[in-house]
């Protein structure tokens, strides 16, 4: 049974005329609501989860606008309550709710979430429906490596695109032996955002595979993947790895001698006077 409490809260924020938005809201009813909800502890926000509905159904905006502005305000909390917020909303992922509640939960803990709920947050990047929303709030809390590592082995399909593109931006090194196998996979989506996070993270061991890569690819492809070389070139040369990124460059100024790939050996050799 809904907790009455938390309804006549949330009911704070519904206007009966219009259901479908908060049109003159009354600020001052809905701070106390919130205030309301926070002195209840766990209970105050296990209770607003439990009213959330599927998309389908409808009739909860009032309860999101609630829960989303309580996340907005616990972000900004002291540590110790923001994390006793935090805490309670992951928790109720192992609940039996519709996962578009859990997707709205998850996107919560994107603004008010840190460490304490990663490992909650990291169970969920294998799920078919919210393995998008589990990376986008893990990407935004930050150093959260650990979770995308964990999740990598066992990772498919749209799944695997979006983990290893999080280890991309990551720039997380200890992946690379794993991803630069995926630089010839099967599927161009993949094998360009496996390009994309080796050179993201500066990998050296990706010089020679990413190279190839290019070499034999067609079309968009083929720029895509030539475009991963030059980033990594480019980042291998903020790092000082000036033998690597040389190598790219004259590989890429040698062998691109279609005219259409004109602009290509030019950044080549743009890239060369840089190195010096």
């Amino acid at each position: 049974m809904p907790n009455e409490k938390v309804t006549q809260f949330a009911t704070q924020f519904r206007n009966p005329k219009d259901l479908k938005r908060q049109s003159n809201p009354n600020l001052k009813e809905m701070t106390a609501a919130l205030d309301g909800l926070r002195a209840m502890g766990a209970e105050g926000v296990t209770g607003l989860v439990d009213l959330l509905k599927p998309d389908a159904k409808g009739g909860d905006v009032h309860v999101r606008h609630c829960l989303h502005g309580q996340a907005m305000r616990a972000a900004g909390w002291p540590q110790k309550d923001r994390q006793a917020f935090t805490k309670a909303l992951a928790g109720t992922l192992k609940g039996d709710h519709p996962k578009e509640a859990k997707g709205f939960v998850i996107r919560q803990l994107q603004v008010a979430g840190g460490a304490e709920v990663t490992a909650a947050l990291g169970e969920w990047l294998l799920d078919d429906a919210l393995w998008e929303d589990a990376a986008q709030a893990l990407l935004a809390i930050g150093d959260t490596a650990e979770q995308f590592l964990k999740a990598l082995p066992n990772a498919k399909g749209k799944q695997l695109l979006t983990i290893v593109q999080a280890l991309g931006v990551l720039k997380v090194n200890n992946a690379a032996e794993r991803i630069r196998e995926l630089v010839t996979a099967d599927d161009t989506d993949l094998r360009q955002v496996a390009a994309r996070a080796l050179a993201d993270m500066a990998d050296a061991g990706a010089v020679e595979p990413l190279l190839k890569a290019a070499g034999t690819a067609k079309g968009f492809d083929r720029t895509k993947q030539t475009g991963a070389c030059l980033q990594l070139a480019e980042n291998l040369l903020v790092l000082g790895r000036k033998k690597e990124a040389t190598r790219i460059y004259k590989h890429l100024r040698d062998t691109r001698k279609d005219p259409a790939e004109a602009y290509i050996r030019e950044a080549a050799e743009q890239g060369l006077k840089q190195v010096g």
